[in-house]
């Protein structure tokens, strides 16, 4: 399927979405980490109100802390997990293939370990993968980059979070429409 193609099908009903690692205990060493979690928290307000599932992932949470407040997960499945794949994670696995989506937006840290070791053990399973660039990112932009790259010659799709929520909403008559132009946007 042409990547044109995965991008018409990605609907509400068929798309779960996946925060990794966006934790307290990365705050302080990944570059552009403000704006990727406005980006982030822009992407679940969206979410939320689609009623999309998210599911989010925490790295050695005795460690790393719990996700960001800014988040507020405490309606969502939230999964501790010690291997950098959230597929490598027990649980993580169930609660991915438990949703039955097929299309997987995926957000996160750091993009060239967890984020990309999970994305590419996602292809691997059969899902189609949507990267969120501006919802992502590394302690350098080369890790980044080049993340983004190879995950992308692997078949996973690149895009924003605006482009994904647009596609979500499909149209302005869309129900919901109006209140999703009440959330704040990332800049």
């Amino acid at each position: 399927m042409s990547c044109s193609a995965h991008h018409r099908n990605l609907k509400i009903e068929n798309s779960l979405v996946i925060f990794c690692d966006l934790q307290v205990g990365f705050q302080h060493n990944i570059q552009n980490i403000a704006d990727i979690i406005d980006a982030a928290t822009f992407l679940r307000n969206s979410a939320r109100l689609l009623s999309i599932p998210c599911l989010f992932s925490e790295q050695w949470p005795e460690r790393y802390g719990h996700v960001v407040e800014k988040l507020d997960p405490a309606d969502e499945q939230v999964f501790s997990k010690r291997t950098f794949s959230l597929m490598g994670s027990p649980r993580g696995s169930e609660l991915v293939r438990s949703k039955k989506r097929e299309y997987i937006v995926f957000a996160g840290v750091q993009s060239h370990i967890c984020v990309q070791q999970s994305v590419l053990d996602l292809l691997a399973n059969g899902f189609s993968v949507f990267l969120v660039t501006d919802a992502m990112g590394s302690r350098r932009r080369i890790e980044h980059t080049t993340a983004l790259e190879s995950m992308k010659q692997e078949g996973a799709m690149v895009s924003t979070t605006e482009a994904i929520v647009f596609q979500w909403l499909r149209s302005v008559d869309a129900p919901c429409f109006d209140a999703f132009q009440q959330l704040q946007r990332p800049t």
